[in-house]
């Protein structure tokens, strides 16, 4: 089981898609699910304490040798808008991570 797969998971991705457009909801929703999928496969630990900056640097590695500069941008950009959702709420109380 991914962290999005939690209660608080749900609760934060909803949160952070709220910020999306409509149209770009499914994009956000498939490179984030993407990440934490990298994370079962590959480090397992799919908690957001468990991501380090060798995970995300292991990650950044695996986009740039599967995709163009372009696009390894978008999706780490993607994903580092919900990890900062996640931050400023856990920094603010507002959401319970397991």
């Amino acid at each position: 089981m991914n962290f999005l797969d939690t209660d608080s998971g749900r609760k934060l991705f909803n949160q952070y898609l709220k910020k999306v457009n409509g149209s770009s909801q499914r994009v956000y929703r498939s490179e984030i699910q993407q990440f934490f999928d990298f994370i079962v496969e590959t480090h397992c630990n799919a908690s957001l304490q468990g991501i380090t900056k060798d995970v995300l640097h292991a990650y950044q590695e695996k986009l740039s040798k599967e995709h163009t500069r372009k696009t390894a941008i978008r999706k780490f950009s993607i994903l580092n808008g919900f990890l900062s959702t996640w931050r400023h709420q856990e920094r603010s109380g507002t959401l319970l991570t397991p």
